[in-house]
């Protein structure tokens, strides 16, 4: 017997979906997430700590090329509809420490 749930999607369950699909590498389905998130009939703001996990994501899958595509071309264009502080410390020195070790 199948149920239907109505569950009510929220920053908290896309967080901690992120950070799992993340921590597996599963870059696929943790981008999947994110543009779940950004659809605007459901729209759920994110923030820096969602973009550090995400570039951690890539990290952990060894996909560092995606990641400074993530953080040169994406975060851009989510901080005009969300909350990211282009500047966050984090998010400058994971590309910062990647980008040392990439060259």
């Amino acid at each position: 017997m199948i149920h239907d749930f109505d569950i009510d999607i929220d920053i908290i369950v896309i967080t901690s979906m992120l950070n799992v699909y993340a921590k597996c590498g599963e870059t696929n389905k943790m981008m999947e997430i994110l543009n779940y998130s950004q659809r605007p009939e459901k729209f759920i703001s994110i923030n820096e700590a969602i973009c550090t996990t995400i570039m951690s994501g890539f990290l952990k899958a060894k996909k560092v090329k995606e990641m400074f595509d993530f953080y040169d071309n994406q975060i851009p264009k989510l901080a005009l509809s969300n909350n990211i502080n282009l500047q966050d410390k984090l998010i400058i020195s994971l590309k910062k420490i990647f980008g040392y070790f990439s060259e």
